[in-house]
């Protein structure tokens, strides 16, 4: 290598590390400020369970198991908040943007660092790391598999443990890799058959015989990275305590939990419409990321009708994103805006490209002085990042709200953070009241499976069990006879516990996005 491209290269490297470093900003600065989804609920009381008890098995309705090793470590460590729960996704994100460095080789140096900001400055990507969900996790070593994987093929073959690592990693963080590989098959196919359907069938053979060549000729390197994968599946799934029958609980009872859970028995009823999901997952993709996804069409343009020609990581990438827009809606089992991180993260490799187009497109207009090039472009980039920063301003960061389009049904209105403060100042046991709270009996909430009912219970029972409090539950009037400190409630039968308790005050908290109420009464 030139000393002119290693300085080229140090020059990349050195912006993308300080990309890198405004991600982990933009993550990590008030990443307490929301109150706890349900969803994250659920994972951070299980963590602390997991945590307490060091017990934990594989259970798809409750997510995969990353989060629940790395939120039990970095609880274990830091104590327990909700800026610690959500530290692990947090600081994920904001790596993810050092991922663009693993496509050096087939990108260019301006597009490898565009690569590094769409996935550090986009709004759908900020906010999903700011929560306690697996889809960043997920997504993100998807997209390290698949640079790790050219690398690998690119002759580089320690990156082959790499690649084996993060794919397992993304099976365990969530739910919606298992449509990564039916993607990954898609965009393959599209990419080696696109020589055939332009009228080359030799190209097309000759890919697909280089492939081959490959996988036969590195035997070792292809070995190593299954082995690592395999491995990293039986330590990531197999069941805790470990004990002798940790590989068979990983590697069998896993995934024929998953197929029982999430095909077989699959909720609700088995399937839902499906084209509502897929206009409401092109109608947020619009909202949030319009940039990323006008970016990745012309650059994919250019590649199948321009002047780019054969860039098969780039529009493999592409094709990836896009075929997710129907893939990952399908494997959904209920909606929600996160379904789009699966895509969006991969649409950041083409998106750069057709950023870096366009910004060369600008700079030779700007050598010529043709202005009217120049502004149209200029505009062009001025409008798209208005956009992103718009997203981000009225979505990332500001209080949650029904109009929100990245925030959900089981998102909190209110800061429930009192309730925490006020469970730790009364140092007694909590009476959560009402038929729909009661679990008969309450010692079925200290480990799964539990009643549905628990599920009412969120988010509230991740500050019950942050703060350590000792929770009982009743519905009938005489438990309310001798009431312990903090009493708990839903708006329904707030009517009742007031009336039968003297010297509280009670509080109401919205514990959804709308119409979804719980009080808590304190002892003055």
């Amino acid at each position: 290598m030139s000393a002119g491209m290693a300085d080229g290269h140090d020059r990349v490297g050195l912006a993308v590390a300080g990309v890198t470093v405004l991600a982990l900003v933009a993550r990590l600065v008030g990443l307490d400020a929301r109150p706890f989804h349900w969803d994250e609920a659920r994972v951070g009381y299980w963590t602390l369970r997991y945590l307490e008890t060091g017990a934990w098995s594989y259970r798809p309705v409750a997510g995969g198991p990353l989060l629940y090793h790395l939120g039990a470590v970095t609880m274990g460590l830091l104590g327990v908040s909700d800026a610690v729960a959500r530290l692990p996704v947090a600081v994920a994100g904001g790596l993810l943007p050092l991922s663009a460095l693993l496509f050096r080789r087939r990108l260019d140096d301006i597009e490898t660092i565009a690569l590094a900001v769409v996935l550090a400055a986009s709004p759908l990507l900020v906010y999903f790391s700011r929560g306690l969900r697996g889809d960043v996790l997920a997504a993100g070593l998807a997209l390290v598999t698949l640079g790790a994987l050219v690398r690998a093929y690119d002759g580089e073959t320690g990156y082959a443990s790499l690649a084996g690592l993060s794919a397992a990693g993304a099976l365990a963080a969530s739910g919606f890799a298992v449509a990564s590989p039916l993607a990954a098959l898609l965009a393959g196919t599209v990419v080696i058959d696109h020589d055939r359907v332009a009228g080359r069938p030799a190209a097309a053979r000759a890919r697909v015989a280089a492939l081959r060549r490959w996988v036969t000729e590195s035997a070792r390197t292809v070995t190593t990275s299954l082995l690592t994968f395999v491995v990293a599946l039986v330590v990531l799934f197999a069941p805790r305590p470990l004990g002798p029958e940790s590989v068979s609980g990983a590697l069998v009872d896993a995934p024929r939990a998953f197929v029982g859970v999430r095909i077989v028995d699959r909720s609700p009823d088995g399937t839902h419409e499906l084209l509502p999901y897929l206009t409401d997952t092109v109608s947020v993709l619009v909202a949030v990321s319009l940039p990323v996804a006008l970016f990745a069409l012309y650059a994919l343009a250019r590649i199948r009708y321009g002047p780019d020609g054969d860039r098969a990581v780039v529009a493999f990438a592409a094709y990836y994103g896009f075929s997710g827009l129907f893939l990952f809606p399908v494997v959904a089992e209920s909606f929600g805006p996160w379904i789009l991180v699966h895509v969006v993260v991969f649409l950041a490799v083409p998106a750069a490209v057709g950023a870096g187009a366009l910004y060369r497109t600008a700079m030779r207009a700007l050598d010529r002085s043709a202005a009217r090039e120049t502004v149209a472009v200029s505009l062009l980039f001025i409008a798209l990042v208005a956009q992103t920063g718009a997203v981000a301003a009225d979505e990332v960061y500001a209080a949650p709200t029904h109009e929100a389009t990245l925030a959900t049904y089981g998102q909190p209105a209110d800061d429930l953070e009192p309730v925490h403060d006020a469970l730790v100042r009364s140092g007694g046991p909590v009476l959560l009241y009402g038929d729909d709270l009661t679990l008969r009996p309450e010692a079925t909430a200290g480990s799964p499976p539990v009643s549905s009912r628990f599920g009412e219970r969120l988010p509230v029972a991740w500050y019950l069990e942050r703060a350590g409090a000792d929770v009982t539950s009743a519905a009938s009037p005489g438990s309310l006879s001798a009431p312990p400190p903090v009493v708990v409630t839903t708006a329904a039968d707030r009517s009742e516990v007031a009336g039968r308790l003297d010297g509280y005050e009670s509080t109401t908290y919205r514990t959804a996005l709308w119409n979804r109420r719980t009080v808590v009464f304190v002892r003055t």
